[in-house]
């Protein structure tokens, strides 16, 4: 069954650039282009199973394009192709709901990774990103979080058990249900998808950490 996809991007030949990248794989199959603004007529119309919103546009009206898509296609999932690389552009285009954000420094290499990500519990980003957002002080990217809770942080999003973690750091299991209770209030997190979310959206973690 072929993967359908609609382009997004205000430039023509950019779409086209798109189109022939994602249609080199042959079970995928893009379905409609258009500039941004066509975005919901162009879901209804296609019924895709991905969107690739490709824009220069400000991360606000990326975010409401995403929002947008998952609107007017339930299951749609939205991959974003943005020249902003700054935590605040990708953090409001994971919380509206997009299942990948590629650096247009990535985009070929990136945008086949994100389409084939999909469904994935996390969303994909650009490894570049995620390694220019891990250069910035850890502390400033998470205010209130304390050297142990930041280290707590980071192996609950790879993956690891409140035993596992304990063992790790020489504490108890209670212990580290306790942080780990902790972290989630002060990050507005109510799950471990959540909490990879956002370590994702701050840099903490890649993809090449090899998340379980």
């Amino acid at each position: 069954m072929r993967v359908r996809i609609v382009v997004t991007d205000d430039s023509e030949v950019r779409r086209e650039g798109l189109r022939r990248l994602l249609e080199g794989e042959p079970s995928w199959l893009v379905v409609g282009e258009g500039d941004l603004d066509a975005l919901g007529a162009l879901v209804v119309e296609h019924a895709p199973d991905v969107v690739v919103i490709s824009t220069a546009r400000p991360p606000e009206d990326v975010a409401a394009a995403v929002v947008v898509a998952a609107r007017r296609g339930p299951g749609v999932h939205s991959i974003v192709v943005s020249p902003y690389r700054d935590r605040a552009a990708l953090s409001a285009a994971l919380h509206a709901g997009a299942a990948g954000y590629v650096s247009s420094d990535d985009v070929l290499g990136g945008v086949i990774e994100a389409v084939r990500m999909t469904g994935e519990p996390e969303p994909y980003v650009s490894s570049s990103l995620g390694a220019a957002l891990a250069t910035d002080d850890a502390a400033a990217a998470a205010p209130g979080l304390t050297e142990r809770e930041m280290t707590v942080f980071r192996l609950v999003a790879l993956g690891h058990t409140n035993a596992e973690i304990a063992a790790q750091l020489s504490l108890s299991v209670r212990t580290i249900e306790a942080q780990r209770s902790r972290l989630q209030r002060k990050l507005g997190a109510g799950s471990r998808v959540e909490l990879v979310r956002i370590a994702l959206a701050l840099g903490f973690i890649d993809r090449s950490d090899g998340m379980a």
